[in-house]
């Protein structure tokens, strides 16, 4: 029973703030633009647009309990064997943490990559649409013990638009 406390007790002492969210860094390049958008293999295949997407987590103590948590996504979209273009974010917040030393990482792995997630994903969305392609919308990681086993480290997906269908491969 008193080791039930002890862990009550550590979820009590547990504190995250979000103090600061931003876009650190972005870059879309289209490297064919603007006679990209004059190729027929690009007009009459873009509902077919594909994406790999790169994603991983950097952390920096920024002071005593202030972590900044970076969010890093490549993605590359394509049509068939046409490169269509390269979307680079890196989306960071700086977060206040108030646990245990032996639980930051597995906190900064959950809750602070998946609060800045929901934005990185709001971000990669709307520049994608400026860049003159379809929306990509990265799929919110609702599984818990998948987000814990990978916490978003190295993480590399196929997706195809259009569909719900994507493959995960690790390396």
């Amino acid at each position: 029973m008193s080791s039930s406390n002890g862990s009550d007790q550590n979820k009590d002492n547990l504190k995250l703030k979000v103090d600061r969210l931003y876009v650190k860094e972005i870059s879309c390049k289209i490297p064919h633009a603007p006679g990209l958008f004059e190729i027929s293999e690009f007009k009459e295949n873009i509902g077919q647009l594909s994406s790999s997407i790169e994603m991983n987590i950097k952390t920096q103590v920024v002071a005593n309990q202030k972590y900044e948590v970076v969010l890093h996504v490549i993605i590359h979209g394509k049509v068939k064997n046409l490169s269509l273009f390269t979307l680079e974010v890196q989306q960071a917040g700086i977060f206040t943490i108030e646990a245990p030393v032996s639980e930051i990482e597995q906190i900064i792995k959950t809750h602070c990559s998946n609060f800045l997630y929901a934005y990185l994903s709001q971000v990669v969305t709307n520049t994608i649409i400026q860049a003159g392609f379809p929306p990509i919308i990265l799929q919110p990681i609702i599984d818990q013990e998948s987000i814990q086993e990978h916490a978003l480290f190295n993480r590399k997906k196929e997706i195809s638009i259009g569909t719900e269908k994507y493959s995960e491969a690790k390396y």
